[in-house]
């Protein structure tokens, strides 16, 4: 099966790109504005996972005006390169993961299939231009992958005809990374944790991840008020598109039991995580947070941490021993309770949820499903 994916998610969609080369012929095409382009180039704050695999000859980079900034230019731009790489490629089947991919699409005579990473009406773009888009494409598409069961609900309550939900997921090798980090390290060696963490005081409670309005800044400001001998570090950079609420978070990255440390590569992560004692999911429990499936708590269910996160629709697809907070007057509660389990985790249980939920195992699904729409199955 010849499968040419295009996208424009620097997050998740190339770890999928990659388990999914080694099952198919794949050409990906990732789509990025200059300055996006420009940081990739130069391997500085290109994303995570686009780091990791910008190199392999399957993944192309290709730089656009701008997808909702200068919409005929780029949609012309990435015609011109969609109908060369069609001709060239011969794909069977054609994969895209926004809705602003979906005008390229007029002229390709192979099927269609929607990669939803997200719940995209949600996003800072124009609404009403991103449901119009999404709606064309969910008619064109001859499937749709929705990253949570929510969005999966809403998009067949729109008449998309066929359309399987498809979580975000965690690769082997962050896998084994995460459990050397929890190794207890040999007399002599070096610490597990970076230094820099060690420093902090504990019990630790780590956040990785982009750091933007999506947070419960609220809760997390409660929760250090509440608990001040615990120290809440964060790991991850910035968003600078945070607009009103960035007073807010300044505030709380502020105060004295609130450490953050700012963007790490992708593959420090399993050492920062294995020096915290709790790993939180500080997701603002609204509309957005409910159709997502996130990726750090993935990440967090292959090691063997106590979680603690807000009660977000998808939270019972997780492992059964992370910790929900169901309101904020429960919060510091529900962390005594994660803090008491530390030491505790099945990791056998944990192991046996992440056997199911590797990049190779969603890659494994998508070429079922694939396989079935070019049979003709319903």
């Amino acid at each position: 099966m010849r499968v040419l994916l295009l996208h424009e998610n620097a997050e998740s969609l190339p770890q999928l790109a990659a388990a999914l080369s080694e099952r198919v012929e794949l050409e990906a095409v990732r789509v990025a504005n200059p300055a996006w382009y420009a940081r990739a180039r130069l391997r500085r704050d290109a994303g995570f996972a686009w780091a990791e695999y910008r190199g392999e000859r399957w993944q192309r980079l290709v730089p656009v005006p701008g997808l909702r900034r200068f919409p005929g230019a780029s949609e012309w731009l990435l015609r011109r390169i969609l109908r060369g790489a069609v001709r060239r490629f011969e794909p069977d089947v054609v994969l895209v993961d926004t809705p602003y991919l979906g005008p390229m699409l007029e002229a390709v005579p192979t099927p269609v299939g929607y990669l939803a990473a997200d719940a995209y009406q949600y996003y800072g773009w124009d609404r009403r231009r991103t449901m119009e888009l999404e709606d064309v494409l969910l008619e064109r598409s001859a499937v749709v992958f929705a990253v949570s069961h929510r969005l999966a609900e809403d998009f067949r309550l729109r008449g998309a005809s066929r359309v399987v939900q498809l979580g975000t997921a965690v690769s082997r090798r962050f896998v084994a990374a995460c459990r050397e980090a929890a190794a207890v390290p040999e007399a002599g060696s070096a610490p597990t944790a970076p230094a820099e963490l060690a420093a902090i005081a504990g019990p630790r409670v780590g956040v990785v991840g982009m750091i933007n309005r999506t947070y419960d800044w609220g809760l997390i400001e409660a929760l250090a008020g509440a608990r001040p001998g615990v120290s809440f570090v964060f790991v991850g950079p910035i968003q600078e598109e945070i607009g009103a609420e960035r007073r807010h978070i300044e505030r709380v990255l502020g105060l004295g039991n609130v450490h953050w440390l700012g963007g790490r590569a992708h593959a420090e992560l399993p050492r920062y995580l294995g020096g915290c004692e709790v790993l939180f999911n500080p997701l603002r429990a609204d509309a957005h947070a409910d159709r997502r499936f996130p990726l750090r708590l993935c990440e967090y269910a292959a090691t063997d941490r106590p979680v603690l996160s807000t009660a977000i629709h998808e939270l019972p697809w997780f492992p059964a021993d992370f910790v929900a907070i169901e309101s904020r007057e429960v919060a510091g509660e529900r962390l005594d309770e994660a803090l008491g389990l530390v030491g505790r985790i099945d990791v056998e249980g944990r192991g046996r949820w992440i056997e199911g939920n590797t990049w190779d195992a969603r890659a494994g699904q998508v070429v079922e499903v694939l396989e079935g729409v070019l049979a003709g199955e319903g």
